[in-house]
């Protein structure tokens, strides 16, 4: 059964406590878990999690990510902590999102991968975690993972301020004096990160909402960023745009088995555009798995 996430946006900043969800069906219960848990009964607490993850509660199966990681009820296993953390993360709960990422950055439980902890940091970040917002921001501003880009450096820097991170705010002040003043120029394409071509995704959270996270190479002047997606219909028609200064955005799709394609602009302060490559996936509701998209020509997709 796939895992549902109950909530699909909690800021939070840092790693969390816990994560219980709403009740699903069965006998066990979150509130259950966690009067386990404030008791200090860690093995039970663990047993009524693993049951709420079979029923498909990304919640659970962060929070026995959580007991492995501190080592509460088990031995201490980051190994094991990563694959929990990675189910509820799939799952579009940005709090385990957030913790995949820094298992990437710090190479623990896995092996060090600054490319994949942008990924997941701008996954968690588009659902307004500021510490992975903060993190992002860290990872543009030293070109780790990502090329450097002082701006998207900056954007990701002023939301996590915005959320309260003291650092953030530290650190955006530093970079508006280096940003403030350029000569403009040639822009360089964005390169769409995930979903990635033919992927499949599945609408795990209420809200229907899929991220959408593109990497960003340093440009001469100051950009945003303007995404169009569309539904592969009789005829590809619009289904989704945004328009954002960030190098991610979440879009709101049908609960319903369908194809895509996106691609996103970078548009100059002068007006210059910069368009991607196409990609393209599939979205299923979590009791569907959709086919495979075959790979799909660029030349075939008409210019919009």
């Amino acid at each position: 059964m796939a895992l549902t996430a109950h909530r699909a946006c909690r800021p939070a900043a840092g790693m969390l406590l816990l994560g219980l969800a709403a009740t699903p069906g069965g006998a066990a219960a979150p509130e259950d878990a966690r009067r386990a848990y404030d008791a200090g009964r860690f093995t039970d607490a663990m047993g009524i999690w693993a049951e709420l993850s079979r029923q498909g509660d990304a919640e659970a199966a962060f929070s026995i990510g959580l007991l492995y990681d501190v080592g509460n009820g088990t031995r201490q296993n980051a190994e094991a902590a990563f694959f929990w953390y990675s189910l509820a993360a799939e799952a579009g709960l940005p709090e385990a999102e957030f913790n995949v990422g820094a298992m990437y950055d710090g190479g623990r439980g896995v092996a060090q991968d600054s490319a994949d902890a942008a990924l997941w940091f701008a996954r968690a970040a588009v659902r307004g975690h500021h510490r992975a917002q903060y993190d992002l921001g860290q990872l543009y501003e030293a070109g780790d993972g990502v090329p450097r880009n002082l701006d998207a450096a900056a954007v990701w820097f002023r939301d996590a301020a915005d959320g309260g991170i003291a650092a953030a705010g530290h650190r955006l002040k530093a970079l508006q004096a280096i940003t403030a003043v350029r000569p403009g120029g040639s822009l360089t394409r964005a390169a769409p990160a995930y979903p990635t071509k033919n992927a499949k995704v599945t609408l795990h959270t209420d809200e229907s909402a899929v991220e959408l996270v593109w990497i960003a190479p340093a440009e001469p002047q100051p950009v945003h960023y303007e995404v169009w997606v569309g539904e592969l219909a009789a005829t590809l028609r619009t289904a989704a745009t945004a328009t954002v200064p960030e190098t991610a955005t979440l879009v709101r799709l049908p609960p319903t088995t369908n194809f895509y394609v996106w691609s996103v602009d970078v548009v100059g302060r002068d007006g210059a555009h910069a368009r991607s490559d196409w990609s393209w996936f599939s979205v299923a509701p979590p009791e569907k798995t959709p086919q495979s998209l075959a790979a799909v020509p660029q030349r075939s997709l008409p210019n919009r």
